[in-house]
């Protein structure tokens, strides 16, 4: 806690456009503080917890311009949605902006940024929908398309199946619950990616309980060099990752094919690869080697009946052992940013020999 930070918008929570002005300002506040921060060599992240005072703020900024100024005089298309959404983006995008590495002489620090955002679906969902359900003038024709397509089928349209197919539940689309989604996705489109965690994953012991297939990153796309996600080692082992973990949630329960029966033990690998739990982190090299095993197929063996945590307890034993008789090519990992021949032979052996005496 001596090195955080806190920024509080103050402690009265009363509801009211300038408690929400408050916490917008608290946002812009924590990113000054950073920024110093990183002007004088220091890593610095910034965490916003909660964009629900904001998004009071924004509607409130959307009515007082439209108003002052009218509909049209706000956004070109007459949208409501978008005169709000133009405003926050310009706000967003001057905090994300800031985020970056600085070079020697502008202070060598860096600032990263992290948007916390709940998006829950409302309450009072159905069990399954029907086509009335999905409103055309919100729903385009492509959409509806695909969901005509299910019932062709006789395929119930139930709040797991539109979650799949990442289609928002009719209860969204309406309401409060639409303004939440459209602000989500500005900020989505604003940022570097998003890490998208589940309820039902969480429940099911999933640490971090993160969905693959709406999750994604663009750190160290181009020309940033530093960004270890973009790091040749990492590309080296991670590159299918999100693929492969995809194709498995899409395998019907009834396929016991070879194939499948690969896929599963493949993803439940990388399962206990990415396990982790609170409190517990790891370097490049730890988690280079880590995605490489579950690559490799040496872990879904240490989790019987999908005990993840109970492999990931023999993973964690593995890279101990590693950093004790393989520390030189660990830390290579960490400096270098590589996966070279000569590390990932060297580290291949003791891993597959410990590995193997775990399992005898």
């Amino acid at each position: 806690m001596e090195h955080t930070v806190f920024v509080s918008a103050g402690g009265g929570g009363g509801k009211g456009t300038v408690g929400a002005a408050e916490c917008v300002a608290a946002a812009a506040s924590g990113c000054s503080i950073a920024e110093n921060l990183m002007r004088k060599g220091e890593d610095t992240l910034v965490v916003i917890d909660d964009l629900e005072r904001h998004r009071d703020f924004w509607d409130r900024t959307e009515k007082t311009l439209i108003e002052e100024f009218g509909v049209g005089a706000v956004a070109s298309d007459a949208s409501a949605l978008n005169a709000a959404s133009s405003e926050m983006r310009i706000f967003y995008s001057s905090l994300f902006q800031r985020v970056g590495y600085l070079n020697k002489k502008s202070g060598g620090g860096s600032l990263s940024m992290l948007v916390l955002v709940e998006k829950d679906a409302p309450g009072g969902a159905k069990e399954s929908y029907s086509m009335d359900d999905f409103d055309p003038t919100l729903y385009g024709s492509k959409i509806r398309a695909r969901l005509q397509l299910l019932v062709d089928r006789k395929m119930a349209l139930t709040p797991e199946v539109l979650k799949k197919l990442d289609i928002a539940l009719p209860e969204v689309q309406c309401g409060d619950g639409r303004f939440q989604i459209m602000r989500i996705e500005d900020l989505m489109s604003l940022s570097d990616g998003q890490v998208m965690l589940d309820n039902d994953l969480f429940d099911k012991g999933r640490r971090p309980p993160i969905e693959p297939r709406t999750s994604l990153t663009r750190v160290g796309i181009g020309h940033d060099a530093l960004a270890v996600s973009s790091s040749s080692a990492m590309r080296a082992v991670g590159s299918s990752l999100r693929f492969e973990l995809a194709q498995t949630l899409d395998i019907p329960n009834g396929d016991t094919s070879a194939d499948s029966q690969r896929l599963r033990n493949l993803a439940t690998g990388y399962q206990v690869a990415m396990h982790q739990e609170k409190g517990r982190t790891r370097s490049l090299g730890e988690s280079v080697v880590a995605i490489y095993a579950a690559q490799k197929g040496l872990l879904h063996k240490f989790a019987p009946r999908g005990d993840v945590a109970k492999g990931a307890a023999v993973l964690d034993q593995a890279l101990e052992h590693l950093k004790g008789v393989c520390g030189k090519h660990m830390d290579n990992i960490n400096t270098s940013l590589e996966w070279s021949f000569e590390t990932r032979t060297a580290i291949d052996k003791e891993l597959r020999s410990f590995l193997d005496s775990q399992s005898a």
